[in-house]
C-alpha cells in the first residue's frame, strides 16, 4: 500500500534527479529495496532517512 513514506521517497529521488539504480548505490541498498519503499511494501530504516537527508535536504521522508 503506498503511503506518504513511499510518496516521499519517490519524490526525494525525483526531485534530485536519481534513477531507482543511483539512488540506490548512493544508499548502500539494493534496487530491490528502493522499490519495496516507493511500492509502500517496506520501509527503510532511520539511518537510511538520515542518509538521505544528509544527501537531498530538505522534504525527506520521516517515520510516520
Amino acid at each position: 500500500m503506498i503511503d506518504m513514506t513511499s510518496i516521499k521517497i519517490r519524490a526525494w529521488r525525483k526531485r534530485l534527479g536519481f534513477t531507482q539504480a543511483r539512488a540506490a548505490e548512493l544508499l548502500g541498498v539494493s534496487i530491490r529495496a528502493i522499490k519495496h519503499w516507493e511500492a509502500g511494501t517496506r520501509r527503510p530504516r532511520k539511518s537510511i532517512l538520515l542518509l538521505m537527508a544528509a544527501i537531498g535536504g530538505q522534504n525527506v521522508p520521516s517515520e510516520q
